[in-house]
């Protein structure tokens, strides 16, 4: 999830972690400021795996309280339009045929009781019904369904435009932008409208 100022770089370079050579100078952020830069020099807790900044962060569903968070402003975090943001879908098929390096994790990868996994075998240890979910209130499930829903699929260092099957957006003023983008560099990406908001908020 990006915003849609970021997607001509990407569509050029592909996505890029922040110590990347090919980082865009001009990304346009929307996760808050401090936690980014915490995030960035936390350990992953895999022997040679390096830190999460070294990574770049997926999330396996839609309506996550980050998005929920960046359109309210709450917890201090820069408040965007949801029509200013596009979710890019990368097929974990092509992640894995482009020979990325990866793990994942049971819940937020900041947090520090998330466990990390390196096998695919062992997907079934994520809460796939937190994750799928958008009722995350805490007064009904308690705290840790927000952790173990933003469980996470990170890419070591780089996510090749090739592994990008569409890009998702709120309305179709947004889709002509970005199928412009896509056209002029022709590119077969696909971009669609959530139109049924299995991604978005309504």
């Amino acid at each position: 999830m990006v915003h849609h100022a970021n997607i001509a770089h990407i569509l050029e370079h592909g996505i890029c972690n922040r110590g990347h050579p090919q980082f865009d100078p001009a990304y346009v952020d929307i996760g808050h400021p401090e936690i980014v830069g915490k995030r960035t020099a936390q350990p992953v807790g895999i022997e040679g795996y390096g830190e999460l900044g070294d990574y770049v962060p997926f999330y396996f569903c839609g309506h996550t309280p980050m998005l929920l968070n960046i359109i309210t402003g709450k917890h201090g975090l820069p408040r965007r339009a949801q029509r200013d943001l596009v979710i890019i879908h990368c097929p974990l098929q092509r992640i894995l045929e482009a020979g990325c390096r990866y793990f994942y994790t049971d819940g937020n990868a900041k947090v520090n009781i998330s466990k990390t996994y390196t096998e695919l075998g062992e997907m079934d240890q994520l809460d796939w019904d937190a994750i799928g979910s958008d009722d995350f209130r805490i007064a009904e499930h308690g705290p840790d369904r927000i952790r173990r829903k933003h469980s996470e699929f990170l890419v070591h260092g780089h996510v090749p435009v090739a592994c990008i099957a569409a890009l998702l957006v709120l309305d179709t003023e947004r889709r002509a932008e970005m199928e412009a983008l896509v056209s002029a560099r022709d590119l077969d990406i696909k971009v669609m409208v959530d139109q049924q908001r299995k991604w978005f908020f309504s």
